[in-house]
């Protein structure tokens, strides 16, 4: 990799510290940018091999106007087990909530502790101690995960319990890999979910759909019915033709980047394999200086792919930012993209999202320097 690339952090999940699988959209109604992002656990007690910190989470939400001092407003909570996601919320945090939709930038009205959606009335799993200590840190949310402003985040970094094995519940609900899009009139978030938290990489896996008509509150669709127990990491990109396809990782395949087609978000007809050459996960599908490209986390920086049709993706010689990024989303608007990722900027768990200028030259996918 060029010594000379600067990495540009843009956002830390300040619960957790563990922010990764970003995905970058702009609400059409305000042009605000949210961010969706896995919120791993990555400062919970448990041992060194364990990989419980990346289960049992819940999807991170920020936002910002341009790229620039992204905010925590809360986590998405809830379950698909316990059906459709809606809550009677407080009316301090419905107001709390509303004056957020309509004015993101109002400091009197950021109120991290609201709960954006996925919420359930299942009881909150941080009790006794844990809890006690989250509420002395500021938290005033039924959930037990918000932040009010000014909190003192190192006591919530560690006061979390320390037993996750097992979990009932929807602290036994994990969370990964949001995408979200826009079909015209609403907005849909596909997610990949894992009943269960684990010490090692385990679990059946689906892609779950969710509709919002502004970013804030989701109602479950159901589940995309794909032949497959593991399938996760789920992007999607509209067909020339109509329709859109969804590109998604399927561990029961080798951990192939694989895809499907649908006319109406409900009936989904299997494609076959995007990529077979090696495993990979994450892809992300987007257009750019006349070609559609798919980027992919392969462990060691993100493998490229060009196509002329959607269809069939050549790879690139090479990866992008090998070493440092992972799970990447690009959000591309006009000709400008950015390719916005997560990485481990001292090493363990604690990761952050960062983002870099991409184009074509030649071409070729490049990272600006």
């Amino acid at each position: 990799m060029n010594t000379d690339f600067k990495q540009r952090i843009i956002f830390r999940d300040p619960v957790f510290d563990g922010a990764a699988d970003p995905t970058v959209i702009r609400r059409v109604s305000d042009g605000k940018l949210f961010m969706f992002y896995t919120q791993r656990r990555a400062t919970i007690d448990c041992p060194a091999d364990s990989v419980e910190w990346c289960y049992g989470t819940k999807i991170g939400a920020a936002v910002c106007d341009s790229f620039n001092n992204w905010r925590y407003v809360g986590a998405l909570t809830g379950s698909p087990v316990q059906g459709e996601l809606s809550r009677t919320t407080e009316s301090s945090e419905t107001e709390g909530l509303y004056e957020f939709q309509k004015d993101c930038d109002s400091s009197k009205t950021n109120n991290p502790s609201v709960i954006l959606g996925f919420a359930s009335d299942a009881t909150s799993p941080y009790t006794g101690e844990a809890a006690g200590r989250l509420r002395e840190a500021g938290d005033s949310s039924p959930e037990g995960l918000g932040m009010t402003e000014g909190a003192d985040t190192s006591s919530v970094l560690t006061a979390l319990p320390s037993r996750h094995l097992p979990l009932k519940g929807k602290a036994s609900d994990t969370f990964w890999a949001p995408e979200v899009v826009f079909d015209g009139e609403s907005y849909r978030m596909f997610v990949t979910y894992i009943d269960g938290v684990f010490s090692e990489w385990a679990g059946e896996a689906s892609i779950e759909q969710y509709i919002s008509p502004d970013l804030l509150q989701w109602r479950r669709v159901g589940r995309v019915e794909i032949e497959s127990a593991r399938v996760i990491d789920p992007c999607l990109f509209p067909l020339p033709a109509g329709g859109w396809r969804m590109w998604y990782k399927d561990e029961k395949r080798g951990s192939r980047t694989c895809f499907c087609d649908t006319e109406d978000f409900v009936s989904w007809r299997y494609g076959g394999f995007a990529t077979d050459e090696t495993a990979q996960e994450g892809p992300n599908v987007f257009a750019l200086g006349g070609y559609f490209w798919l980027v992919a986390d392969v462990w060691d920086g993100l493998a490229v792919y060009r196509s002329d049709d959607l269809t069939r993706f050549v790879r690139q010689r090479g990866n992008i930012l090998p070493g440092i990024a992972s799970h990447a989303d690009v959000f591309c608007e006009g000709e400008k993209a950015r390719l916005v990722y997560f990485t481990y900027p001292e090493g363990g768990r604690r990761s952050a999202v960062c983002e870099c200028e991409l184009f074509v030259e030649e071409g070729r996918l490049k990272v600006k320097l």
